[in-house]
């Protein structure tokens, strides 16, 4: 999992930087030639200890090396 762009909205942690927060379609390309069985840009709620909960837009990517 990582920060997604759409992060700097959220003011709510991750880099400040836009150029440390890829799109999927990029990390996809980055990551090639994986199979992708989860890859996704979505907006949750992250539960980071017990005085961090906030909502972020982040990556959730898992893949697997083609045999």
């Amino acid at each position: 999992m990582g920060f997604a762009p759409e992060q700097l909205q959220y003011n709510t942690g991750g880099p400040k930087d836009l150029d440390l927060l890829p799109k999927l379609v990029i990390l996809k390309q980055e990551l090639n030639p994986l199979d992708w069985e989860i890859s996704q840009e979505i907006e949750r709620e992250l539960s980071e200890g017990r005085y961090h909960h906030s909502k972020a837009a982040v990556i959730q990517m898992l893949g697997r090396k083609p045999v």
